[in-house]
C-alpha cells in the first residue's frame, strides 16, 4: 500500500500527539511502561538501549524505532552522555492505516537521514507555534511512515576501503582533511578511494566531509549557546562566510535564521 498515492489513507490518516527532541544528561534511563500510542524514535547521536515485550534493541544514529501501544518497553542501562533523539506519539484512525504500520519493521536505518529530520524539526516547530496544526502534523506522521517503508539496511558495497574512509571522516571532520589526507591515513591511492567511496555512497569524499561539518553545525545551533564564529571553527570550516554560503546551499536559510525557527523546539533532559 502506497500512503502517499492512496487518497482515502491520507484521509482516514493518524491523530497526532506531542513529541519531542531529547538530548542527555547521561543520568537516568528510559521509563519502563505501557501506553495507548505508537511512538517513532528517531536518533541523532549516540546508541539507545531499549526492550520492547523481550526483545532487546539497539537503536544507532540515524536510525528509527517504532514501539507499539499496548506492548510493555523501557530502557536497557542509564542513558550515555552522548545520546540524543526525536520522539513523537500518535495513533491509527483505521484499520487500514494500522494494518499499514504493522507491516513495517520495527527497527531499521533511515535512507535520508536529513529528510526525517527535516519533518521531525517541521512537526516540532508546528507544536510550539500553537494553533491548529493538526492536519499539518498527521501528514508530517504519514511521511516519516513513508520513509520508513522506503529505507532499506546500507548495501553491503559499502564496507571495505570507502566504508573505513566514511568512519575516518566522521571522526576527524572537525580537523583538516581531505581525499588526499583520509587515503594517506587508509594506506591507498586517492584517485581509487575517491572512485570507489562516490560508487558506494553517490557524492565525493569532499561532499560528505561538508555534510558532516553542516551536520554538526545544525546540531550546535539547536543544543548551544555557541555564536556563529565559535560553531564555525567547532565544525571545521575556517572561514565563517563560506561557512554561511555552504549552509544556506544546503539548508535554504542562513545559520541564525535555523537557530530561530529550530532553536525553540520542545526539549527534554528526562
Amino acid at each position: 500500500m502506497d500512503p502517499v498515492q492512496n487518497g482515502k489513507f491520507l484521509v482516514s490518516g493518524v491523530h497526532a500527539f506531542n513529541g519531542g527532541y531529547f538530548i542527555s544528561r547521561g543520568i537516568g534511563g528510559h521509563p519502563v511502561r505501557v501506553i495507548d500510542s505508537y511512538e517513532i524514535i528517531y536518533v541523532t547521536r549516540g546508541r539507545l538501549k531499549m526492550f520492547e515485550d523481550g526483545v532487546d534493541y539497539e537503536v544507532g544514529s540515524g536510525e528509527c524505532l517504532l514501539l507499539y501501544p499496548g506492548r510493555k518497553h523501557g530502557g536497557n542501562g542509564t542513558y550515555p552522555p552522548d545520546l540524543a533523539f526525536f520522539w513523537v506519539h500518535f495513533v491509527p484512525k483505521s484499520q487500514a492505516v494500522e494494518k499499514f504500520i504493522q507491516s513495517l519493521p520495527q527497527h531499521r536505518p533511515i535512507s535520508c537521514p536529513e529528510r526525517m529530520t527535516t519533518w521531525l524539526r517541521r512537526y516540532l516547530d508546528d507544536q510550539e507555534s500553537g494553533g491548529n496544526m493538526q492536519l499539518q502534523s498527521e501528514l508530517l506522521i504519514l511521511l516519516m511512515l513513508t520513509e520508513f517503508q522506503a529505507s532499506v539496511p546500507p548495501v553491503a558495497g559499502r564496507g571495505g576501503m570507502a566504508g573505513k574512509a566514511l568512519e575516518y571522516i566522521k571522526l576527524n571532520y572537525e580537523q583538516p582533511i581531505s581525499t588526499a589526507l583520509v587515503a594517506e591515513k587508509l594506506k591507498c591511492n586517492p584517485d581509487y578511494l575517491g572512485r570507489i567511496f562516490k560508487e558506494a555512497f553517490g557524492h565525493t569524499i569532499t561532499e560528505q566531509i561538508t555534510e558532516e561539518r553542516l551536520r554538526h553545525a545544525r546540531r550546535l545551533l539547536m543544543e548551544s549557546t555557541q555564536n556563529i564564529s565559535e560553531i564555525t571553527c567547532a565544525c571545521g570550516f575556517n572561514d565563517p562566510a563560506y561557512f554561511r554560503r555552504c549552509f544556506v546551499s544546503e539548508s535554504g536559510m542562513t545559520p541564525l535564521k535555523f537557530r530561530r525557527l529550530y532553536g525553540k523546539v520542545h526539549l527534554n533532559t528526562e
